[in-house]
């Protein structure tokens, strides 16, 4: 069984339209899981959560333009969602921020996101920031992965979207 979280054409697509606006988001690559040989073992089930590593995708956000008030109190939140392209009902898909970046002194202010939040199809609040922020860090876990699930690569997009306060 193959699971793949495909993060990168929503992020690649989104970066080209807003690289202006100073916003990046890496890596451009997908998370996939390929339960390995160990993990089966004969009346036992997999594992069922599997997580990536705590800086597998980073944020860095520059919002308004290069001016100091905008680098040090510029509000901004982030949304997350996902959208489904062949997903399983019993599959559920969690992030995490793992730190907070870096940036300018005055705007190390980032508010929520550090405890696992589903992904549900509609947006939900990941977190909130204030003033420039680079490299923050962003983990992904995955749920109810099961040898009781059909057998075939599933497929589902993860959405963020930064919001100008």
């Amino acid at each position: 069984m193959r699971i793949g979280i495909v993060t990168s054409i929503i992020f690649l697509l989104a970066y080209q339209i807003i690289a202006a606006q100073g916003i990046s988001v890496s890596p451009f690559s997908d998370w996939r899981i390929q339960p390995q040989p160990n993990e089966i073992v004969a009346g036992n089930d997999l594992p069922g959560t599997y997580t990536t590593a705590p800086d597998h995708m980073r944020l860095s956000v520059e919002l308004g333009g290069d001016l100091k008030n905008n680098k040090d109190n510029k509000k901004w939140e982030v949304e997350v969602q996902r959208v489904d392209l062949d997903w399983h009902r019993d599959l559920e898909l969690y992030v995490r921020l793992t730190g907070e970046g870096t940036g300018p002194e005055k705007a190390k202010v980032v508010k929520g996101g550090e405890v696992y939040q589903r992904i549900e199809r509609s947006p939900d609040e990941f977190f909130k920031c204030k003033g420039w922020r680079y490299d923050i860090p962003i983990q992904f876990e995955l749920r109810g992965v099961s040898l009781l699930l059909p057998a075939k690569t599933y497929r589902v997009e993860v959405l963020f979207t930064i919001i100008d306060d």
